[in-house]
This record gives structure tokens, C-alpha cells and sequence, in this order.
């Protein structure tokens, strides 16, 4: 284009004239597009370099989420599965039990194969079974007490520099105190006749126990049994045994 001034033929991009300096209205309006678009450029890219991390949070907790679900929608699926599967197999192993069989292994006398019964056939307890648990029950407390009175017989017959701990003692009276007093509700009552007997043999034998591996005197044992094994009256016995086999004496 031409200078309106001085006749120099320019650019028409030019802001003025370079021969006489002369301002071109139209280079002008075009820098200023230019410097216009130059901005709104730039500030479009601020806004989206300032939005992405926004975004990607965005993405990365919708993803968080829905693994989520899915996780609990496979754990609810496994659980019903496993439930589902538990529960067949209850059912499978209680149409294999009988009483009949339940009463063979009760006439041997093999209570510890009776209980594994029971349970193995996921019959214990249920109708028709009461006899065998009633047994169960009682041979379950008296177990619990011949195996700390053997643990503490071990200890005594080859661990001779080693003391019991009074813990042990505790236990022994402790589950002692259920049978003699009959202080559990699954034994509380005996309702049939062979679990009477057997239990009255039990509670024979947990009196000739206390007299023979803690050498308490029949006196005793009888003051024991009307103690109140939660209080003092108990540790009184457990320190007059401790005292009676020679044990030191120590606060569990």
C-alpha cells in the first residue's frame, strides 16, 4: 500500500510508514487482532493445564469407585457361593449321619470319637442327637480338665526346677468347681440316665484328682466346692496347694 503522506509504496502489515514514519490505521487494527488472538490463545491453555489435574482426579476416583463396587459386587458373589456351598454340604453330611451309628460309638464309650461324630456330621445338637450331646458336653469339661492336670503332672514329674505358674493351678480348680457344682449350663442338668452315671463317675474321678495331684484333703475339697472360685476364697486354695507341693508362690 502507499503512504497517504508521502507516496511510499509498504506493506500494508506495517503499524506506519518506515520512510516518513506516517501511522497505518490498518497495520495497526491487524497487530491488535493479533496481539488479541495471541492472548485468548494463551489464556486457553492456562485454563486447560489448570483444569487437567482436575480432571484426571476426576477420572482416577470415578475408576476408584467403580472398582469398588465391583470388588464388593464379587465379594457378596463369593460369600453367597461359599455360604451356598457351606450349607450343602451341612445338609449332605447330616443325611449321611444316623442315631443308630451315634449309639454304636456311644455304647463303646469312645466319647472323644463321639464328639469328633457329632461335629464331623454337623449333627450336634439337633434332634434326635440330645443323648450324644448331653455326653459331648460332659466329656468336653472333664477333657478340659484332665489336660491341664496332665500338663501340670508333666511339669512337675520332668520339669523339676521349673514352678507352675498359679494360672495353672487356677484352671485346674477352675474347671474342677464346673463339674463338682455342675456351674455350666450345658451340663447343669443331665437328663439321661447313662449320662448320670457317667457323670457321677466324672465327678468321683475329679475329687480322687484333686486329692492325689494337689493333695487336698477331702475336708477340703468339700470347702472348695461352697467357695466362691471368683474371689478370695479361691486364691486361698491355690496358695495352700503351693505351699503343699513346695511351689514358690507367685501373682499371675
Amino acid at each position: 500500500m502507499k503512504c497517504s503522506k508521502c507516496g511510499y509504496d509498504y506493506p500494508a502489515r506495517e503499524t506506519k510508514c518506515p520512510y516518513c514514519g506516517e501511522p497505518n490505521k490498518l497495520g495497526m487494527e491487524w497487530e491488535k487482532e493479533e496481539d488479541e488472538t495471541r492472548k485468548e490463545t494463551l489464556l486457553t491453555k492456562a485454563k486447560v493445564l489448570h483444569s487437567m489435574p482436575l480432571y484426571v482426579a476426576n477420572k482416577i476416583m470415578n475408576i476408584i469407585l467403580l472398582l469398588a463396587v465391583v470388588l464388593l459386587v464379587v465379594l457378596f458373589i463369593v460369600f453367597f457361593i461359599l455360604g451356598y456351598v457351606d450349607e450343602k454340604h451341612t445338609e449332605h453330611q447330616k443325611r449321611l449321619a444316623s442315631v443308630e451309628a451315634a449309639e454304636e460309638i456311644f455304647r463303646t464309650g469312645d466319647n472323644a470319637a463321639l464328639d469328633a461324630y457329632l461335629h464331623e456330621y454337623e449333627v450336634y445338637a439337633e434332634d434326635g442327637y440330645e443323648k450324644y450331646t448331653e455326653r459331648v458336653d460332659i466329656y468336653d469339661r472333664y477333657s478340659h480338665f484332665i489336660e491341664d492336670v496332665m500338663d501340670l503332672r508333666e511339669k512337675s514329674d520332668w520339669e523339676s526346677d521349673k514352678t507352675p505358674r498359679a494360672y495353672e493351678v487356677e484352671d485346674i480348680l477352675y474347671y474342677a468347681h464346673e463339674i463338682l457344682l455342675q456351674d455350666d449350663y450345658r451340663i447343669s442338668e443331665i437328663e439321661f440316665q447313662e449320662n448320670q452315671k457317667y457323670f457321677s463317675e466324672i465327678q468321683q474321678n475329679t475329687i480322687a484328682t484333686l486329692m492325689g495331684t494337689l493333695e487336698m484333703t477331702e475336708e477340703e475339697v468339700n470347702e472348695f466346692v461352697k467357695c466362691d472360685r471368683y474371689y478370695d476364697e479361691e486364691e486361698t486354695f491355690v496358695k495352700m496347694i503351693f505351699e503343699r507341693k513346695g511351689w514358690e508362690y507367685e501373682e499371675n
